[in-house]
């Protein structure tokens, strides 16, 4: 009786460890989705192709919602964008990138479309442009290099589609947009969220264990005497 008497504030001690540690490793509490798209764009760059993607963060509380969930971060948690770029390409050599414009900073998620818990479409909103220092970003004909911006949108029921436009940096005032010809239908993919088990969490349970067994170790000792 002695031993046990001694065993239960070790236990507790010990449990609190093993519950506070398993709580760092809990179930993921977001989605992981991706949009990926890969045409060529047409005139005024008649050998441009400009395959993009585009991923951000859902909250696990907006995919219980149903339809059009505005991130206002009023209805559930703000969706995180983590990363919207477009690669430039010869449609002579397409396996080799000739330039790569980052648009994190210049578009805004503004909508994404969730049905049965899955994101079926969304919305990125252009604001700001990137301008390209590449061959291919330079207008044909006129020969002036141009900037662009990046807008996703969808269609309630049909496809999301990214729309590049540009303009001229100096010179002649032109601007305009992809080819619709060539219409950028965006592939949407949606995982689990990617990020891993913090290795806190992961030697937070050894501790936790290896403290366990130091206490009854310890306690047992004290009893026996």
């Amino acid at each position: 009786m002695t031993t046990i008497r001694f065993l239960r504030p070790a236990l507790r001690r010990a449990a609190c460890l093993l519950a506070a540690s398993a709580a760092l490793c809990g179930p993921a509490q977001a989605a992981f989705v991706q949009g990926d798209w890969d045409p060529p764009f047409g005139e005024p760059f008649p050998q441009l192709g400009w395959r993009g993607s585009a991923s951000f963060e859902v909250p696990a509380a907006c995919l219980v919602l149903s339809g059009t969930v505005l991130n206002t971060g009023g209805a559930c948690p703000t969706i995180t964008l983590l990363s919207a770029e477009v690669e430039f390409y010869d449609l002579a050599a397409p396996a080799t990138t000739v330039e790569t414009l980052d648009f994190a900073g210049f578009v805004a998620l503004s909508r994404i479309e969730v049905d049965d818990g899955l994101v079926q479409g969304f919305t990125l909103v252009s604001t700001g442009l990137v301008p390209s220092t590449s061959p291919l970003g330079v207008t044909v004909p006129g020969g002036e290099q141009a900037a662009f911006g990046l807008d996703i949108d969808y269609v309630i029921g049909g496809d999301t589609i990214a729309v590049l436009s540009w303009a001229e940096n100096v010179g002649n005032p032109r601007e305009g947009r992809n080819d619709p010809a060539f219409p950028a239908i965006v592939r949407i993919t949606q995982t689990a969220d990617p990020v891993a088990v913090p290795v806190p969490a992961t030697l937070g349970l050894a501790l936790a264990g290896l403290a366990l067994m130091a206490t009854l170790t310890a306690t047992g000792r004290r009893a026996g005497r």
